[in-house]
């Protein structure tokens, strides 16, 4: 018997692709870098913010990684409010799940802040019953850390 499930965010809850495309190229337009095509963004989704940061920008410094970061975040509620969708099913499936007893919990690259506001805009928050999120563990995805946290909390 199926007693927790642990779901992903991005990707596979919600699909946050044209919200992340739009914030990063936002933030490399206020950077004054070339944004590149929406590929090559979409070819880091899932990986921690920072990385993908470091990634794109082509920055080696670190002061530079957490300013290009900071201005990523400050940017995504712009393109988070009308660009985020929960994948067809998804919260009616959910709500199934939950009535039939099964504790859900998410595991994300995403900041806490991040994943729990949208969590609430989407109408999923009732539902999960905890979240690990980029700054919850030392190591990141795709190592363990998130879930093994998750099933010492349940």
């Amino acid at each position: 018997m199926i007693r927790l499930a642990i779901f992903d965010f991005d990707g596979t809850l919600a699909d946050t692709t044209d919200a992340i495309v739009g914030t990063m190229r936002a933030t490399l337009d206020h950077l004054g870098l070339d944004p590149g095509g929406a590929e090559r963004t979409k070819g880091l989704i899932g990986l921690p913010l920072i990385e993908c940061v470091r990634t794109i920008t082509g920055y080696s410094e670190q002061a530079d990684i957490q300013r290009a970061t900071d201005l990523y975040r400050q940017l995504w509620p712009q393109y988070n409010a009308t660009d985020t969708h929960l994948f067809p099913g998804v919260y009616d499936t959910i709500h199934r799940l939950y009535d039939t007893g099964i504790i859900m919990a998410v595991a994300t690259s995403r900041s806490r802040v991040s994943v729990l506001q949208m969590l609430d805009t989407l109408g999923l928050a009732p539902f999960i019953t905890t979240v690990r999120a980029d700054e919850d563990v030392a190591h990141k995805k795709p190592a363990p850390d998130m879930v093994l946290s998750i099933l010492d909390e349940l």
